[in-house]
């Protein structure tokens, strides 16, 4: 009788790894810190934008923006108000439109 024989094996293949100088967390950009706005006044349907974006009519529930400055608009009955909102990551910074 003959012995028998092992079946023949291929060496495993290693995954696909990133270049030596690159490693994989940098291909992908660093996740964006968000921050929140409340917007209230003292008359409802104030119209809001955020940096030019339309973002709807007081009372305005809390928004997520980005981290950093931003111009807040206000328009009510033909009288116009406009700020710098500056958001921090994590916090929410509260608003009021002065009509």
């Amino acid at each position: 009788t003959a012995a028998p024989t092992a079946a023949p094996t291929t060496p495993p293949t290693a995954a696909p790894t990133a270049p030596p100088s690159q490693k994989p967390d940098e291909r992908r950009p660093p996740p964006v810190k968000l921050g929140k706005v409340q917007i209230t006044a003292r008359s409802a349907g104030v119209s809001i934008t955020i940096d030019g974006v339309a973002r709807g009519r007081t009372p305005l529930k809390v928004l997520s923006l980005p981290v950093g400055s931003h111009r807040l608009s206000a328009e009510f009955r033909g009288r116009k108000h406009s700020q710098l909102v500056v958001v921090k990551p994590g916090a929410t910074v509260r608003v009021t439109v002065p009509f």
